[in-house]
């Protein structure tokens, strides 16, 4: 699984503190980490008797860090757009060019994970389907039983192995709340509050979201209706 404990599952959704919350774990957790492999789904190897948790960011905020990322030079998305021969949209002005370039679906090739695979055409954003890759076993053949219906998406989520969800906007109450009244059997608490005394951020990108224009509104409108799924976590 992505970072397994044993008991205590974190999947870990990209661009949402996951190297933070990983530290987190490591330094208070009674747990020891069995297994782990970056943002990859569980597949065969799930525990139902695991508790499994995730970390979300409204997509904005998630679009504008993966944005940032690739300011960077970092990351496979940057990678992929560059080589497809449209570096240009790398510029910090180029901020809604980019995420309109990203939200359009004839693009989906360029953003791996399989997001070009998916068994029908129906809109699905691409920060919901990390999500879905994550909270399903098997996503690609779990939506495929429900092509049939008119909302496809929430009837495949009934599946879902998520537990518990804290928003990356909370990071620190959240994990906190989490370690100390949702499951404190599974951490030192002295070490929770020395934790969180001393948090730091990590894995930041050099350019800040202050630093790149806003989401337009055009676009608040098709990340509105594309990412509903995480959208509904809001």
């Amino acid at each position: 699984p992505m970072y397994d404990l044993g008991d205590l599952v974190y999947l870990d959704l990209n661009k949402t503190g996951s190297k933070f919350v990983l530290d987190f774990l490591k330094k208070c957790s009674t747990l020891h980490l069995k297994s782990e492999a970056e943002h990859e789904p569980i597949r065969e190897s799930y525990n139902p008797k695991a508790f499994h948790f995730i970390t979300v960011r409204h997509p904005y905020s998630q679009y504008s860090s993966l944005f940032r990322y690739g300011l960077d030079g970092k990351g496979w998305i940057c990678r992929r757009i560059n080589e497809s021969g449209n570096k240009h949209l790398y510029k910090a002005e180029n901020f809604n060019k980019w995420l309109g370039f990203v939200l359009d679906k004839s693009n989906a090739s360029l953003l791996g994970e399989g997001y070009d695979q998916l068994p029908f055409a129906y809109e699905l954003g691409f920060l919901s389907f990390r999500y879905l890759r994550l909270s399903l076993i098997f996503p690609l053949k779990t939506l495929a039983l429900y092509k049939s219906l008119i909302d496809p998406v929430s009837s495949a989520m009934r599946a879902s192995i998520v537990d518990y969800v804290i928003k990356n906007e909370e990071l620190n109450s959240g994990l906190e709340k989490f370690a100390t009244a949702v499951k404190p059997e599974f951490f030192h608490q002295s070490r929770v509050e020395q934790f969180f005394e001393r948090a730091k951020k990590v894995n930041e990108s050099k350019t800040k979201e202050i630093d790149i224009e806003p989401v337009s509104d055009q676009n608040k409108e098709i990340i509105k209706r594309k990412e509903f799924l995480l959208m509904r976590l809001y």
